[in-house]
């Protein structure tokens, strides 16, 4: 979970604060100009007011912006009357009326393509083809991006060319045509690396890493993602790295590293803590965050993720958010076996992809439905929906949805008792998951990576091919039918052992580069861990310190001081005061030789000088040991101490750790009883081991302390009822002991009713 930084919300709410201010004095200032501009310049300033009032009113916005139209109109101001409609069409976009946001965006790019303005029609085309993303209308969507990518090159801006050429990559990768993405991507790098541009270079690894993806090409994904990351750390691009993480945790994902891949979802949620105010950020991190759970089959932590993820997409109006959460919730309380709200679940997901058409999501959802139906034996309606995901599926040559409809499949034949289309549906999905992952995979690398040297070689391969064609016929014509055997069975031998020599090569290139990525990921986890344990070590040596440095004080100061009374004042001072002073000291260099001896003993445990000298003791008659050595204390506040150790009870332990144990937790319910309260030391057998009891009716214990007693990184101590002083050591070193020892330690308690300490000693 993503801790709260209060120092960072006080940043965030300061910041949104100035921007809010600086916001409301630029529209006053607008509003201030605009009764002292000349007609032509209230134009421009009228549409610059539509634009200041987006995040505030768009009803304002929109009057702002239709008086600019009709005063351009008036003016004959083609430039204004362009950007008025323009502005229009963005209040009714950011209005939920894309559709007659489009109408107005047409408008205003047919003026601009009449004057010629490059950059204006450049920017009604981007408006256009986000309009029509929402609308889900991807054919105008692509004809759109490639008319901005037409003037960005006309116009020879490389930045405009760069950043189209980008966007047509993801457009025609998400469409599986990643033949013509990778065209676009090595367009845009060109232009991004002439222009010395690294984020947008960054950007365009991103893209690729997110085709391969679309591909199963993991590794390949993998590469491009670690290559955009290490350039959006250099530029301390939080953001932008907060999203590759969530790419990155999705492959390792993928390929089943799941532990792995649930730390870049938390370390990317800990980057958006510190540098998101918008919620939504959070929600892909939280919806792989519940796949991974949902994987290891823990569906309560799953359900709980999917559900805070769909909690912030409803927040934010996110509909795409929405469908894959609500798809999610789905498939856990499917397996859960509450099929109702599994079903509710998949039609609330499908309705929004089917509104907003997309399809590729629609075909899942089906694939979901057929499953369900199949779980319910309702077949017939299995049956429907999964012919409907598969007519998608195969349209849109979506590899996995095919994959696992055909698997759904047959186990629907199956269950129908239709074993032979059963049997074939079951080969389908084989030879489909083997395709995807082996023959496709070929294909595409050898493509990708050869690029045109490959394209280069096959001409000359069907020339050779032409040539042997013509050389064969001149070997018919002259009857010579051996030699041109013989020469076409070398050729297809040497054919032959290139492309095994290629495919070797690949083979172990391949499982190298699988090694080396595996190695990497066994030292990160070993890195971390050791990161891990440094810092548990160091914060001990710094709370062992402090305990020397202050609790070591208090114990000396008051010998200091009292005896130093004593020295100065002793003819003075009367028997009664001596007799105090006395006592005082006695406590005080009592507590600090019990302190010194918690201490010796904890850095003894810590640095592994410890003797541990085990030897079989009769418990009762240790334990009585310890009590009566403790009887002053118990006596001064007349606590009844009760040992009902079984007297038969014998244990196989060191004797002084033992003992150790027993005097820290004995005194610590001193500490704690009040006067005429009641100790009971008890033992009960546990299998192989003798567990012993230290019950009391003292003060209690806090539930949120008791969580903290046993470590010495909180330091839980306090007065006892006569104000006896502590360190809160004693516990944590009994748990070092008792561990020692092969045992545990633990304990329950109740504020004002008392507590129980419980440790297990070995019989043998």
């Amino acid at each position: 979970m993503v801790k709260f930084n209060c120092k960072i919300f006080l940043l965030l709410l300061f910041a949104t604060s100035t921007l809010l201010k600086s916001q409301q004095a630029e529209r006053d200032s607008l509003e201030i100009l605009l009764k002292q501009v000349s007609d032509p310049e209230r134009i421009h300033v009228l549409n610059d007011l539509s634009r200041a009032y987006w995040d505030i009113s768009l009803e304002k916005s929109l009057e702002y912006a239709q008086e600019a139209y009709s005063l351009s109109l008036e003016l004959n101001s083609t430039i204004g009357e362009a950007d008025a409609l323009n502005r229009i069409g963005n209040a009714k976009h950011l209005g939920g009326d894309p559709e007659s946001a489009v109408d107005y965006y047409y408008r205003s790019l047919s003026i601009r393509q009449e004057i010629h303005d490059l950059e204006g029609v450049l920017s009604s085309h981007n408006n256009l083809v986000i309009a029509y993303s929402l609308m889900g209308e991807d054919q105008h969507q692509l004809e759109h991006l490639k008319n901005a990518y037409e003037v960005s090159n006309e116009s020879d801006n490389e930045e405009n060319v760069a950043v189209y050429a980008r966007r047509l990559g993801l457009f025609k990768s998400s469409r599986h045509e990643f033949k013509k993405a990778v065209e676009y991507f090595d367009v845009a790098y060109e232009k991004y690396r002439s222009a010395g541009n690294s984020r947008g270079i960054a950007s365009v690894y991103n893209g690729r890493g997110t085709m391969y993806n679309n591909m199963a090409l993991y590794y390949l994904a993998l590469e491009n993602y670690l290559n955009s990351l290490r350039i959006y750390k250099e530029e301390e691009a939080k953001r932008s790295i907060a999203a590759l993480l969530i790419n990155i945790g999705n492959i390792h994902k993928k390929l089943d590293n799941l532990d792995l891949a649930l730390e870049y979802y938390l370390n990317s949620l800990d980057l958006y803590g510190e540098s998101e105010t918008d919620r939504s950020r959070f929600s892909a991190a939280y919806n792989n965050i519940g796949v991974i759970y949902f994987g290891r089959e823990d569906y309560e932590m799953s359900l709980k993720f999917y559900n805070k993820a769909l909690e912030i997409n409803e927040d934010a109006e996110n509909h795409s958010g929405i469908a894959a959460a609500t798809n999610n919730i789905g498939l856990v309380e499917t397996r859960l076996e509450n099929y109702d709200i599994a079903l509710d679940s998949y039609h609330r997901s499908a309705e929004i992809n089917k509104k907003y058409h997309r399809r590729h999501h629609l075909a899942n959802n089906y694939n979901n439905f057929g499953e369900l139906f199949i779980l319910t034996r309702d077949f017939d309606q299995s049956e429907k929906y999964l012919d409907h995901a598969l007519d998608i599926a195969l349209e849109l040559n979506a590899r996995e949805v095919i994959k696992e409809n055909y698997l759904f499949r047959a186990e629907l034949l199956s269950l129908q008792e239709d074993y032979s289309e059963a049997l074939h549906y079951r080969k389908l999905f084989d030879e489909y998951r083997d395709s995807i992952y082996t023959s496709e995979s070929n294909e595409i690398i050898a493509e990708l990576h050869v690029g045109y040297e490959s394209e280069n070689r096959l001409k000359e391969l069907e020339i050779l091919k032409k040539e042997n064609e013509l050389h064969q016929l001149k070997l018919l014509q002259q009857q010579n039918s051996l030699y041109h055997y013989a020469a076409i069975m070398l050729l297809v031998v040497i054919l032959i052992f290139l492309i095994y020599s290629f495919y070797k090569f690949k083979k172990r290139s391949n499982i190298t580069l699988e090694e080396k990525n595996k190695e990497l990921e066994k030292i990160n986890r070993k890195l971390y861990q050791s990161e891990q344990e440094l810092k548990k070590l160091s914060y001990s040596k710094d709370k062992f310190f402090s305990i020397i440095a202050h609790d070591l004080k208090n114990p000396f100061n008051a010998l200091l001081g009292f005896s130093q009374m004593l020295s100065d004042n002793l003819n003075e001072l009367k028997k009664q005061e001596i007799r105090t002073y006395v006592d005082i000291i006695f406590k005080s260099a009592e507590n600090l030789y019990l302190l010194l001896e918690n201490l010796l003993n904890w850095s003894k445990s810590q640095t592994g000088s410890m003797q541990f000298n085990p030897e079989k003791f009769n418990l009762k008659e240790v334990t009585q040991e310890v009590a009566d050595a403790l009887q002053i204390h118990s006596d001064k506040k007349n606590i009844r101490v009760l040992n009902k150790i079984d007297p038969d009870h014998k244990v196989f332990a060191d004797k002084n750790i033992y003992s150790t144990i027993v005097r820290n937790l004995l005194g610590n319910s001193i500490k704690f009883t009040d006067t005429g309260g009641q100790i009971t030391l008890s033992s009960t057998e546990k299998d192989d081991f003798v567990e012993v009891s230290v019950s009391d009716n003292g003060t209690g214990i806090d539930p949120e302390q008791l969580k903290k007693l046993f470590t010495i990184e909180y330091n839980v101590s306090k007065e006892g009822t006569h104000n006896e002083k502590g360190t809160g050591l004693g516990l944590a070193l009994s748990k070092e002991f008792a561990e020692i020892n092969g045992g545990e330690i633990f304990a329950v308690s109740t504020p004002g009713e008392g507590s129980t300490f419980k440790f297990t000693v070995p019989k043998k």
